[in-house]
């Protein structure tokens, strides 16, 4: 049929890229890539059929496949396919529609296809040239970046770069934007891992580059709001990974075939190119990445569609808030089903507030605001870089850190990336102090962007003209807000000064001018509004806070400010806003007084309000301030972990001494100490340091462990001392705190001290000294962690290599290859460990030339599997001679490295180790096979199952799970009979990782096996495929009389997420045994079905804690009106109970923000303390 030639990697290529010719996306895709396919050819549709990846179960599979190939055919029959369909009768064998579409396309086709790679095949040394200009042009457009204050001159990114930290879950779920956003989750999420019993100390959060390795190859969305660094994260792996990519190109490390194309896109563009309903996903990227390449792309595009097709692009997707909501359902379906087709890796970004989901099966993760060190090295990299063009030689970083902290009321702005380095702007600035108030940030950085930084490029610039221009952006700003806009199109710009430049009373400074000409003056040239991104017409403010804060000033200097801010007390994103206004405000009383005598809810919104007006401004004393704090400090003792509350009791504590005083004398209480603790650390300043040291020596260790970690969170180099002090605490959990928080200050100060803790009497203080050290940056750090390899405590070393690794600096490498001479034989294994995690060459090198030849054959077993963890060719090469080393271990290890790249070789040694007598060399060699997958590599696993020891049958179960060939599926289907239960349910879990659909039947069977795990495990298989059947087994096992059964059964429904699955968990919610009612709960929360809410609000009084807790955040999930309707309404239900209390005001902030524009007011605030009369009222 065709050339013997012929590899099988050329037809899957001509599959995949004819697919793509004739647009054949989703389930069509699917079938033609199954249905003609050469080695599927003998198949029939029925069978076929349940191999194939459905988008949605279809209830009739053959018929659906049918239904595709009808569609199929008509598309190839338009590029001259013959079909000859007989007018009556059956078609002879071989001769339907499809077979005569399979011949054509095998025999013409294919042929035209190879004879057009034949011609197209480029000048290998060309095609390279052309491929490194196009790695090149990515670097240099993501090489720089552009002070605010000096634009024309740019400044090298990575050089600036400051590597971020993300959460490895979603920890940050505010509905508002605002400054005190992050704090406010925060707090929620200690809460609810104290309610389900986590220790909040456990790392949920790592520096980007760690989250990489633990996420390779993985869809990851990235989420943060505005300014945070969403967008430069992008573009730094876009800049990095084209410059790694041509240098091992360049370097012959990589063929081109290797090479991964980083392209970075916005998601708005690629939403616009597939909004029609035959556009697709690569379609679009081609035409996007042909636009900004031009001629470039000419020579390779072919090469791109390629790797697009075999996952050897990585997609850097931005701005998935930028696309707007008509288009955004639609996009999410062609991304998810271009993934289903092709392995490529994607990072998207989103900003967290109306983020609802998008990649399927997608990572979550959130950029960490930044900590005080994270601050601190920003503005010491952001000062080297701009020493050149200072305009201030006279100040320092040192300076400018030193000023932030003796200034926590506007720290919170330094967290933000955007904010810092706007900060740093200023600073540099002669005659400029860093002011207290927010405000006055604001007011400078607006002065001096559209002042003096757009004078140095317009020198006749003057004062009058920048009130004149600040004046109209104030005009702009609020007429914005009023409409809760923050996005505009250059039409609404121009029509907003339009109007604004006919008054009677503009200033004379506009004459000449029209809106043209100041949309381009304040966007190209002053940089306070910016286009949406590169191509768009429309326009937002720098960053949001520049809108609020200019919203604020156009109020303040209205006549009837106060009545025009007050139809916004109810509006939570206006909040920052007011406080902004109260902060311009020479006298804030007249606002307070209006705030006050407006009536509140249960929440105390209007409260907390006017304590953020009070916070803003300049501290004053009134009998109404000294009243709103009063009552806010009360409302905080009643609810001391709400972040809502905590939020405006610390911005107060930083700002006015009478809360501050308050939270010293708290200090007494033992009911509230450790709250007061906590608080006192994130007011951050050195008043509060130095009452917090006042505590240190506490009879409670308790209450010392806590100041310590308060101490640690305050990021004061002065607070190193108390906490080197605290290394002697009596007590060893007290010690271990302050070892933590020293290594969180990060100051080489605690070098010496910590290295003493190495010696500490309890182990698991020691172990925590390694993790201290390497947050350390000091030479002193790492040669002690070095010293640290040949601790005589195992956990001390391994923590001491697992940290040495993940640091990677050249004065680690270059220690840690020096440790592989040395003579203790646990330095040089911890070494090796090390290097396996570091990976670069120079690190591969050391453990191919020194040790793969040392004389120990556990260290040689180590370097071996170390290589193979690195994977790279230069670390594999090395391996093929190990395979005659002369210890066994070192052998297996060697070729279960080279199984990565399936040598002949290795797999020979492999099936040869499966006789072995050592079960524990028989199981690596066997998962080792199953990586391979080759046809004899499987073959020997299938004969495997049938070994007598049953441990090793489990085994070779496990390994056959990676393959999931048809004669894998029987093989498995057949071991769910196995006499021995453990091999059943591993052969249950096998199963479910393949997932097709002819397991269904068997699973369905196991589910009624006689032990219970079996049906635990064939539950839990079962819910990897969605079908009608299976529901219905499901449904029935809800009811099984194991409860590790009826557990696992609701945890599949949930998976599942079927709606209908709803009324049978609702039942089990009754269940006797508290962990099946916690996973019913927690399947409900993933359905987030509104049927649901009923039920769960009735469970928020179940006995455990953590049923109740996790009801409440399934509540919370959904985003319904009527879940606090509901929730108000149950007698029984106490809504002053802390938890209650929480969820009820998430849900009524959440339902103020859906509200319709023409409905949102006073009226519409559902929470009243009058509508509450039949409870208990507490009044504020």
């Amino acid at each position: 049929m065709n050339s013997p030639a012929s590899t099988l990697e050329d037809k899957y290529q001509f599959l995949e890229s004819t697919a793509t010719q004739y647009g054949f996306i989703g389930d069509t895709r699917a079938v033609f890539l199954q249905r003609f396919n050469e080695t599927n050819l003998t198949k029939d549709n029925t069978v076929l059929a349940r191999f194939i990846e459905w988008s949605r179960k279809p209830e009739d599979e053959a018929q659906k496949l049918q239904d595709e190939l009808k569609k199929i055919c008509q598309i190839l029959e338009q590029d001259n396919c013959p079909i000859n369909k007989p007018k009556r009768g059956r078609l002879p064998k071989g001769k339907s529609p499809w077979q005569q579409a399979f011949k054509w396309l095998w025999e013409t086709k294919f042929q035209e296809w190879q004879q057009k790679q034949d011609l197209d095949v480029p000048n290998p040394q060309a095609q390279k040239e052309a491929v490194c200009r196009f790695l090149q042009d990515i670097e240099d457009k993501f090489k720089y970046v552009y002070p605010l204050h000096r634009r024309e001159q740019p400044i090298i990114l990575k050089d600036q770069y400051i590597t971020i930290q993300v959460t490895m879950e979603r920890k940050y779920r505010h509905d508002v934007e605002t400054i005190w956003s992050y704090a406010e989750s925060e707090a929620e999420l200690k809460r609810a891992y104290a309610l389900k019993g986590i220790d909040d100390s456990q790392p949920t959060q790592v520096d980007w580059k760690e989250a990489k390795k633990l996420l390779p190859k993985k869809s990851i969305m990235v989420l943060a709001d505005p300014g945070m660094g969403k967008s430069t994260l992008l573009r730094m792996e876009a800049g990095l990974t084209a410059k790694e990519e041509r240098e091992s190109l360049e370097n012959n490390l990589k063929n081109i075939e290797d090479v991964t194309f980083p392209l970075f896109l916005k998601l708005s563009e690629l939403a616009e190119l597939t909004k029609e309903v035959t556009a697709t996903v690569i379609e679009a990227i081609l035409k996007l990445i042909e636009g900004k390449c031009g001629k470039t792309l000419a020579t390779f595009k072919s090469l791109l569609e390629d790797k697009l097709q075999t996952g050897k692009c990585l997609l850097l997707l931005d701005a998935l808030d930028e696309v707007t909501n008509e288009y955004r359902n639609q996009l999410s379906e062609k991304l998810n089903d271009f993934l289903r087709n092709y392995p490529c890796q994607i990072i998207c970004t989103s900003r967290i507030v109306g983020y609802v989901g998008f990649v399927n099966k997608a990572q979550e993760i959130e950029i960490v605001p930044f900590s005080q060190k994270k601050i601190d090295e920003y503005i010491e990299t952001w000062f080297k870089n701009a020493a050149v063009y200072l305009n201030n030689d006279s100040v320092s970083a040192s300076e400018l850190i030193r000023e932030l902290r003796n200034k926590p009321q506007v720290r919170g702005l330094a967290q933000n990336p955007l904010l810092l380095s706007l900060i740093c702007c200023l600073y540099q600035e002669k005659g400029l102090t860093l002011p207290v108030q927010r405000w006055k940030v604001y007011e400078q950085a607006v002065r001096y962007m559209v002042g003096k930084w757009s004078k140095n490029r317009n020198p006749e610039l003057d004062e009058a003209w920048v009130d004149a221009k600040t004046e109209l952006l104030e005009e702009i700003a609020y007429q914005l807000s009023i409409n809760n806009q923050n996005k505009f199109t250059v039409r609404q710009l121009r029509k907003i000064i339009d109007k604004y430049l006919q008054r009677e009373n503009t200033s004379t400074d506009f004459e000449g001018k029209n809106a043209s000409y100041l949309v381009t003056e304040l966007s190209e040239q002053d940089g306070i509004l910016q286009k949406f991104h590169e191509d768009s017409n429309e326009y937002i403010f720098l960053h949001r806070t520049f809108q609020e804060y200019l919203t604020a000033s156009y109020l303040n200097q209205c006549r009837d400010g106060i009545a025009l801010t007050k139809a916004h007390f109810w509006n939570y994103e206006w909040h920052e806003t007011i406080s902004l206004v109260a902060g311009l405000m020479r006298n804030p009383v007249p606002l307070l007084e209006t705030i006050t005598r407006e009536k509140d809810d249960i929440f105390g919104t209007l409260m907390l309000l006017a304590g953020r007006c009070i916070a803003a401004s300049e501290e004053i004393y009134h009998p109404i301030i000294t009243e709103i704090i009063n009552k806010i400090y009360e409302f905080w003792c009643r609810y001391p972990n709400a972040g809502f509350i905590q939020s405006v009791v610390v911005a107060l504590g930083q700002n006015h001494s009478q809360m501050f005083e308050k939270l010293q004398t708290i200090l007494e209480n033992e009911k509230f100490r450790v709250y007061a603790i906590e608080t006192l650390s994130k007011i951050g300043s050195f008043q509060a340091l130095k009452t917090l040291i006042t505590v240190l020596n506490h009879k409670d260790e308790r209450v010392r462990s806590s100041v310590v970690d308060a101490l640690g969170e305050i990021h004061i180099s002065q607070a190193v001392e108390p906490l080197v002090t605290a290394l002697n605490d009596q007590e060893a959990f007290v010690r271990w705190r302050a070892i933590e928080a020293l290594g969180k200050i990060g100051s080489p100060q605690a070098v010496k001290a910590l290295i003493a803790s190495l010696n500490d009497q309890e182990g698991y203080v020691r172990m925590n000294v390694p993790f201290a050290l390497g947050k350390i940056d000091s030479p002193q750090a790492v040669e002690a962690l070095i010293t640290a390899l040949s601790h005589e405590d195992g956990s001390v070393r391994w923590y001491a290599e697992s940290t040495l690794g993940r640091i990677g600096s050249p004065q680690a490498v270059k220690a840690l290859i020096t440790a592989l001479s040395c003579r203790d034989k646990r330095v040089r294994w911890y070494a090796v460990k090390a290097l396996s995690k570091i990976g670069t060459s120079q690190a591969v090198k050391a453990l191919t030339t020194t040790a793969l030849s040392d004389e120990e054959g556990v260290i040689r077993m180590n370097t071996v599997e170390a290589l193979g963890k690195i994977g790279t060719r230069q670390a594999l090469a090395s391996l093929i001679s190990v395979l005659k080393d002369e210890d066994l271990d070192v052998r297996v290890s060697a070729a279960e490295a080279l199984a990565k790249i399936g040598t002949s070789e290795a797999i020979a040694s492999l099936i040869t180790a499966l006789s072995h007598e050592d079960r524990r060399i028989r199981v690596r060699a066997a998962l080792a096979l199953a990586q391979i997958g080759s046809y004899e590599a499987v073959t020997t696993l299938i004969a495997t199952l049938s070994h007598e020891d049953w441990c090793f049958r489990s085994y070779a179960v496990e390994a056959l799970d990676k393959i999931g060939t048809p004669e894998v599926v029987q093989a498995l289907i057949t071991a769910l009979r196995d006499e021995e239960s453990r091999v059943r349910w591993r052969a249950a879990e096998a199963l479910g990782k393949i997932g097709t659909p002819e397991v269904v039947q068997a699973l369905i069977i196991a589910l009624r096996d006689k032990e219970g795990f079996v049906r635990w495990y064939a539950a839990e298989a079962l819910a990897k495929i969605n079908s009608p059947e299976v529901f219905t087994a499901l449904t029935t096992a809800l009811r099984d009389e194991d409860w590790r059964v009826r557990e696992g059964t609701a945890m599949a429904l949930g998976q599942i997420g079927s709606p209908e699955a709803v009324q049978g968990l609702i039942k089990v919610l009754c269940d006797e045994k508290a962990e099946v009612r916690l996973n019913t709960v927690l399947a409900l929360a993933k359905i987030s079905s509104p049927n649901t809410v009923s039920a769960l609000i009735k469970i928020l009084g179940d006995e455990d804690h953590r049923v109740r807790s996790n009801a409440i955040e399934a509540l919370a999930k959904i985003d319904t009106s009527e879940t606090l309707a509901k929730l108000i309404q149950q007698p029984e239900i106490d809504i002053y109970c802390p938890d209650i209390f929480l969820l009820a005001r998430k849900l009524a902030v959440r339902y103020t923000k859906q509200l319709p524009r023409r409905e949102q007011g006073e009226s519409l605030i559902p929470l009243y303390p009058e509508l509450l009369k039949h409870k208990k009222i507490e009044i504020l």
